[in-house]
């Protein structure tokens, strides 16, 4: 019975049925995590006049690639701080089935430090192939695309086996660490991967569906409509960045709580 509910399908679409009630119940806080998105995204296009975040012309390709990668570093590290708050509120929401509160940054409260560290940690690990593949640049391309899609591939086995971290840390879990997501997620690895993929697939279609609006955008901060443009690319970038990853913290929640009771069916159930 309980293999039956640990579906890909059952947990993409319970996944974004729980993020969007959970979003719905706090509108608020939502909105100001979109404002901070919005933020974090129109005002480096502002600053670079209207091209992409990265976009250097005249430089090789190696400083190129070390540009774009810190850039898309420091992006990633803004993001899982903005979004900590809501993040943690849909893990509690889903699993222990409290209402969520306020939008803040609760650093005096452990579980909130953990999460915004462990996500961090994992930001950084994600530069590391970016990082290799731009040092390496500078001796053999082929080289260097090898060992980044090497690193990638790591990185994502990585990132796919720790997935049931973050919920465990949002309800302070007994497990709430790198040991017990690893143990957790032992030989779990493809339920989990495809679960997230078909969970990320649906973000996929609504940025589709969405991105005519960014490439207007786009156009009107090259044509000489800086600031509008600007806000509009960062309102679409932070509305389907907040959807999308609402779902898939609801599928990482939804997948704790099934493999959860899988792996200790004695254990008392996680709530949810």
């Amino acid at each position: 019975m309980l293999e039956g509910r640990i579906t890909n399908r059952s947990v993409a679409s319970g996944a974004w049925g729980d993020s969007l009630a959970a979003l719905n119940r706090m509108r608020g806080p939502a909105a100001l995590a979109v404002l901070g998105l919005v933020l974090l995204t129109s005002l480096p296009l502002i600053w670079n006049h209207g091209s992409p975040v990265g976009f250097r012309p005249g430089q090789d390709s190696a400083r190129i690639l070390a540009w774009n990668g810190l850039m898309l570093t420091l992006f990633a590290l803004g993001e899982s701080l903005l979004l900590a708050p809501i993040a943690i509120a849909v893990h509690r929401f889903i699993l222990l089935g409290e209402a969520p509160g306020t939008y803040r940054f609760d650093w005096a409260v452990p579980r909130f430090r953990r999460f915004v560290a462990y996500a961090c940690l994992l930001d950084l690990a994600w530069s590391l192939p970016v990082g290799l593949m731009a040092a390496l640049q500078l001796v053999s391309t082929p080289l260097s695309v090898l060992a980044g899609l090497l690193g990638f591939l790591a990185t994502a086995i990585l990132s796919v086996r720790l997935a049931l971290l973050f919920p465990a840390v949002a309800i302070d879990a007994p497990d709430a660490g790198w040991q017990g997501a690893l143990a957790l997620s032992r030989d779990r690895g493809w339920t989990i991967f495809l679960a997230l993929l078909l969970t990320e697939l649906v973000g996929m279609l609504i940025v589709a569906v969405a991105s005519p609006l960014k490439t207007w955008g786009f156009e009107l901060a090259l044509n000489d409509h800086l600031m509008s443009g600007a806000l509009l690319v960062g309102s679409v970038e932070a509305v389907t960045t907040l959807v999308t990853g609402a779902a898939l913290v609801a599928a990482a929640s939804r997948l704790y709580r099934n493999l959860h009771a899988a792996a200790e069916p004695d254990a008392e159930a996680v709530p949810g």
